[in-house]
């Protein structure tokens, strides 16, 4: 028996990771470059003692799980999106498109999470880890809903749709995400699930 969030969207707990980071990227890289700017005076080498290697934990481990989780988004999306591209091509649907409404613009609300590094003390581990505890709420609420589209950094490549069709007579109303930026009315595209309401299209 499948949980809420796993019938809500099919893609994996990873894929949903690394489409998150990836949306959140330019945050965390201004909180990463914030941190290393405030603590320029660490920055530089001292050896591979004990103490060096505790001094670079105690003042840059935020940035270290940062970078890493970066360079897994980024990865993790690359794989996903190939993934994507290669499954849609023998398990597609054909639909001709009746209504579009272009979703992308939605994308920059991200804008205002973007403050974050400033309302908190980079320097001060608590206001890191609070930080940390706000993201993994965004967090929860992005896989257990539709939000998994709406993806400031994927928008730069790829179309964000809200299409209606027509299937057995009856109008029906999805969410694709699509390689194609410029789908109009009556364009026939091809349609994969990925999710609840939620689909890729790969039509050039």
């Amino acid at each position: 028996m499948t949980n809420d969030a796993q019938r809500i969207n099919n893609l994996t707990r990873c894929a949903q990771l690394a489409l998150f980071g990836l949306s959140y990227s330019p945050l965390l890289i201004i909180l990463a470059v914030k941190t290393l700017i405030a603590k320029a005076e660490y920055l530089h080498w001292g050896g591979c003692d004990l103490t060096a290697i505790w001094v670079f934990v105690q003042q840059f481990w935020a940035v270290t799980l940062i970078i890493c989780f970066l360079v897994y988004s980024s990865f993790g999306t690359i794989f996903l999106l190939r993934n994507l591209k290669s499954t849609s091509k023998t398990n597609q649907q054909k639909i001709i498109v009746k209504n579009i409404a272009d979703k992308s613009a939605e994308t920059i609300s991200y804008i205002a999470t973007y403050i974050i590094p400033f309302v908190y003390d980079v320097q001060n581990g608590y206001d890191m880890l609070f930080m940390l505890f706000v993201l993994a709420i965004i967090y929860l609420i992005y896989v257990n809903s539709s939000l998994v589209a709406i993806n400031p950094i994927l928008a730069i490549l790829y179309g964000l749709y809200e299409i209606e069709y027509e299937e057995m007579g009856k109008n029906r109303s999805i969410i694709v995400i699509a390689s194609n930026k410029y789908i109009v009315e009556g364009d026939e595209i091809n349609i994969y699930p990925i999710g609840r309401k939620l689909y890729f299209s790969n039509n050039q």
